[in-house]
Parts: structure tokens; C-alpha cells; sequence
């Protein structure tokens, strides 16, 4: 019998522990951000399901002229573009 799973990480897993359903796949990120690491049971190898394309990427956007932002993200180890076309800019 297949169950409408819905609701966040702590709704899910009282609805396991209920036996409402079976089982349930949740992203070990999260698990981790949350402090509940114990709930794992097992992970899946990267051979059996690869992550989503760009899970987990984030865009910095910063003005041109601010000196101390555009240091501090030119030395980390980030990708840097600069987008150099006004018209693609968000507007401000």
C-alpha cells in the first residue's frame, strides 16, 4: 500500500517509527545539519544513485566596488564570475 509521505524530516521519521510506512529515503546532509545522524541506517553508494547536478551550489553575488567583500570571496575557494552585462544583473 503506497502512503501520500509528506511533511518535514521529523514528520517523516515519526511516521517510520509509527509503521505508517516502511521506509524512507532522506538526504544524510540534512540528517547532519539537524543533529540526527543516528536515525542513518544505511547510504547509498554513488554507483546506485548520484547526487542531483549542482546539489548543494550556491551563487554570491556582490557590488563591484565593495573592495572587502570582493577580497575576502576572491580568496576563498570558490568559482568567480563576474557577470559584466548590466542587463543580466539583478535589478537593485
Amino acid at each position: 500500500m503506497e502512503e501520500n509521505f509528506r511533511g518535514n524530516v521529523q514528520t517523516r521519521l515519526r511516521k517510520l517509527n509509527e509503521g505508517v510506512v516502511k521506509a524512507t529515503l532522506l538526504a544524510l546532509a540534512g540528517l547532519k545539519r539537524l543533529n540526527m545522524t543516528e536515525n542513518v541506517t544505511s547510504i547509498l553508494p554513488l554507483d546506485d544513485m548520484l547526487p542531483a547536478v549542482a546539489q548543494g551550489a550556491i551563487g554570491i553575488a556582490c557590488r563591484s566596488n565593495d573592495d572587502k567583500m570582493v577580497c575576502c570571496l576572491s580568496s576563498s575557494k570558490l568559482c568567480i564570475h563576474e557577470i559584466v552585462d548590466p542587463n543580466s544583473a539583478c535589478p537593485t
